[in-house]
């Protein structure tokens, strides 16, 4: 199975981020409109946000017809299958091949119907919903609430030369700089593991199997030179289970003009 992103769901910012660049997984723009946004909040959250949900982890099995998908769902109340294992029989979305896990999304990400569906429901809920790709039956699993993104002027705080002796590093927190590998060469932060975007299909295997040693509950920041690219690098991450992803807001050319000029801009 190739990594990707949560079947014919994801966004088509995201998509063109990896296309061309070894992935070759199914995408489907849900919402042409909307993408992630590079401009990410600031200030504490709302009150009336911190009580809802902000991400859901889910999974789904998708299939043609009601019929069909009322058969699959007589199956499991029947107990002669598990969700799990009737997603990776039937389900026509590439997410079968991870038993109809979706992973971690948030709003705006999937198309109404089924987003509303998931987000309205209780962890546990086993959900028909139609939508323009089909009929999907939905499990609820997690609800959550998002990381919000770091600032440069907190990410110095903790881990600057100051924070942490001249060595950048912590053994709480794993980091990634998503930038390619000429832009490597000319500037980087201590501390970051490199996994460049337009390089997926090269180490693409070892994250599927573990072997990067990335741990997915633990905080993980995500690093590009503007913040852009690292934002459609946190959604993977979310997609793929990570709990805790926070975006490097301005990225590293913010760092280096605001915090740290002997960092080289370009």
């Amino acid at each position: 199975m190739v990594l990707g992103f949560a079947g014919p769901f994801a966004l088509r910012n995201v998509a063109s981020a990896l296309s061309g660049r070894g992935y070759t997984g199914t995408y489907v723009c849900a919402r042409r409109s909307r993408s992630l946004s590079p401009r990410m909040m600031s200030g504490p959250p709302r009150t009336e946000d911190m009580k809802q949900p902000t991400m859901v982890r889910a999974r789904h099995i998708l299939v043609e017809t009601e019929d069909m998908l009322d058969a699959v769902k007589k199956q499991i109340d029947d107990g002669k299958g598990s969700f799990a294992e009737l997603a990776g029989l039937v389900s026509t979305c590439t997410s079968k091949g991870r038993g109809g896990d979706l992973g971690w999304f948030r709003r705006n990400t999937m198309v109404k119907e089924f987003e509303t569906a998931a987000f309205e429901n209780p962890p546990g809920s086993i959900l028909k919903v139609k939508s323009e790709f089909g009929w999907h039956l939905i499990r609820v699993e997690e609800h959550g609430l998002a990381e919000r993104p770091i600032t440069i002027v907190e990410y110095d705080e903790r881990f600057g030369e100051k924070a942490t002796g001249n060595t950048g590093s912590t053994d709480d927190v794993q980091r990634i700089d998503c930038r390619e590998a000429n832009e490597l060469e000319i500037a980087s932060l201590k501390g970051f593991m490199h996994l460049p975007m337009g390089e997926y299909g090269k180490w693409a295997d070892k994250f599927e199997k573990g072997e990067l040693h990335l741990d997915k509950n633990k905080e993980t920041i995500v690093m590009c030179h503007h913040g852009i690219r690292s934002a459609n690098f946190c959604f993977f991450l979310s997609q793929q289970g990570f709990t805790k992803v926070r975006n490097l807001i301005g990225g590293i050319d913010a760092y280096a003009r605001k915090i740290d000029p002997s960092v080289p801009t370009y």
